[in-house]
């Protein structure tokens, strides 16, 4: 019964530790995106959402984007890179690292379906660029050409490409999206097993000492 008694004890503990009440709003751990230079627009009424389709865009603020913008990681994280949908004709092409070819083409890849894993990355400025029709030069993270949409947690962030055509300036002609997959340890799980570890201890030990 004391053995009973002591284990309902520390239960009760352990729940009021993690009981909404008891626990503070997290803070964001681990890595995350900004959004360096350029400035904040809102998207003309050329943007075409309907390339959304199948995608949750609940978690990001569509009608502002950051314009030349240069997305860049807090710190070293893997990363996944989802083919979102686009608008344009052309097959521009999406290019990551030392890619010599495209690793995403708006044209051959399936919209919504294709993705791919980077693996680990160093923090700093991402290294990707795009091609208009996949002919001329980069067009590298931070151009002019680019709009960046970050997600409300910074875990993902959505890259749109304005491609060489002059007919329309909407930032749908491609777009991709990136996101953060590293599992991130939640400090407050440790900080509860750790207290719930001492309880459990001290109630060994008051034992022992009585008998």
């Amino acid at each position: 019964m004391k053995n009973f008694k002591a284990f309902a004890s520390v239960s009760a503990l352990l729940a009021a530790l993690v009981s909404p009440a008891a626990m503070a709003t997290p803070v964001p751990a681990g890595p995350t995106f900004s959004s360096v230079g350029g400035h904040s627009t809102h998207l003309g009424n050329d943007f075409d959402p309907a390339w959304v389709a199948g995608f949750s865009a609940a978690g990001f603020n569509l009608h502002n984007m950051q314009k030349s913008g240069e997305l860049v990681l807090s710190s070293a994280a893997s990363l996944s890179f989802s083919f979102v949908g686009k608008e344009a004709n052309y097959n521009n092409g999406f290019y990551f690292g030392n890619s010599d070819g495209a690793v995403i083409n708006s044209t051959t890849n399936s919209a919504g379906a294709y993705t791919f894993d980077a693996g680990s990355k160093i923090g700093g400025a991402l290294d990707f660029w795009f091609k208009s029709n996949n002919l001329g030069g980069a067009i590298h993270n931070g151009a002019d050409a680019l709009g960046l949409i970050l997600s409300h947690d910074k875990k993902s962030a959505l890259v749109l490409f304005n491609d060489n055509y002059r007919g329309d300036k909407d930032y749908d002609d491609m777009i991709i999206k990136i996101s953060i997959t590293t599992p991130v340890s939640e400090p407050e799980t440790y900080a509860l097993m750790l207290g719930g570890l001492a309880l459990l201890g001290a109630v060994a030990r008051r034992r022992k000492n009585r008998v």
